[in-house]
């Protein structure tokens, strides 16, 4: 469809995260708001679907889980009264599997300030051998310390650092696909970096990971839908902007 603006009214192409917030501004701001969404539903990659392969299961797209440092979409999530509807412990407590069938526990104690809390799960995370236990605390201190990343992929990095097997199985690439949404292969250093600073650097509850009790529907898309109508805000899905006059 093609979309007029008028003096009044925005059009906001796309019905993700960042297109929910900003409609719920615009709208308490006094603008008529109307969303565009080309597909079924709100939520962009976090999004869940009726699976008729897994007996008419709900399964889940996009993020399965987030971070305590995420504000913003926690500030969200508030905003839809879904907040409460994840499992979340007080700092970072993780179990990993090994191809052996043994359980290696990843925990940064809450009681230690950070960064020691993550030295500690780091040098006690039975997963990793001494070696790679060293390699790895000295690479986050270094990438988390500073200032100016050069660009490239969290993959590149784990390579250039000797943090492939252990270091990238059990820690950094499921903490880089959890924070980034993203494979190691395609992940951008820069952000990977920002974000472990905001999780690593500042209380040991930022670090901890949120896991949903809820399909994404019930947690996000559903909620968003019923709560901007709510404040006016009409919302077109299946719908795709071709051009705005």
């Amino acid at each position: 469809m093609k979309a007029r603006e008028g003096p009044d009214q925005v059009v906001v192409a796309g019905g993700g995260t960042a297109g929910i917030e900003l409609c719920f501004l615009l709208a308490q701001a006094g603008w008529k708001v109307v969303l565009l969404e080309a597909s079924p539903r709100l939520g962009g990659r976090a999004f869940s679907f009726v699976s008729p392969l897994l007996g008419g299961e709900e399964v889940d797209n996009g993020p399965h889980a987030l971070v305590g440092a995420y504000k913003a979409f926690r500030a969200l999530l508030g905003r839809l009264g879904t907040e409460e509807a994840f499992f979340h412990a007080p700092s970072l407590d993780l179990s990993f599997m090994d191809a052996r069938g043994r359980v290696h526990r990843l925990r940064a104690p809450g009681v230690l300030p950070a960064p020691l809390h993550l030295l500690a799960g780091i040098l006690t995370f039975g997963a990793l051998t001494p070696g790679e236990k060293l390699r790895t605390a000295l690479a986050l201190a270094r990438l988390t310390r500073k200032k100016a990343i050069p660009p490239g992929t969290v993959g590149d990095w784990l390579r250039k650092r000797g943090l492939q097997g252990g270091p990238a199985d059990f820690l950094l690439g499921p903490l880089c696909r959890a924070i980034l949404n993203t494979p190691e292969e395609e992940a951008s250093l820069p952000l990977f970096a920002a974000a472990l600073k905001e999780s690593f650097q500042g209380p040991p509850w930022k670090a901890a990971l949120w896991i949903p009790r809820l399909p994404w529907s019930r947690v996000l898309g559903n909620p968003a839908r019923a709560r901007l109508a709510a404040l006016g805000v009409e919302v077109r899905l299946g719908t795709r902007l071709e051009g705005v006059d």
